[in-house]
């Protein structure tokens, strides 16, 4: 089960250093997205830095909720597939419990986030995108 996970999440890590390499060839020229953006109304020069700073704490906390999830649905595998061994079981337990303690620190730590992003926007008069609050709309 080890290399089995190790594998997915080694082939996760390539696909996101990938992504991270290629992608910027490709945002150098918008391709006509900026003048369809201003068209429908959307916000589209997001020069601020606590954006950009929100933006990837937003990122870093879905990856590891996403992460989350997921070792959830394992743990639940392994408890399916454990045959009534008790020792699996348990193991099985375990890991579900850790994952949902992750699961709330990192929506604890999502709601601070959220809210330390409210004030900064309060205290310096800033809009977010399309006018909404939080990183969740951005």
């Amino acid at each position: 089960m080890k290399k089995f996970l190790s594998f997915w999440l080694y082939k996760v890590f390539l696909i996101i250093l990938f992504t991270g390499l290629i992608l910027p060839v490709f945002a150098a020229d918008d391709h006509g997205l900026t003048d369809m953006a201003e068209k429908t109304g959307l916000y589209t020069s997001r020069t601020d830095v606590y954006l950009l700073v929100s933006q990837i704490i937003n990122l870093i906390l879905s990856f590891l909720g996403l992460i989350t999830v997921i070792i959830i649905f394992v743990a639940g595998f392994q408890w399916l597939t454990s045959g009534g061994n008790s020792e699996t079981i348990q193991k099985a337990k375990g890991n579900i419990t850790n994952a949902v303690i992750g699961l709330i620190i990192i929506l604890s730590a999502l709601s601070i986030s959220i809210f330390i992003t409210d004030q900064i926007k309060i205290a310096t008069g800033v809009e977010g995108s399309r006018g909404g609050r939080g990183i969740l709309q951005q």
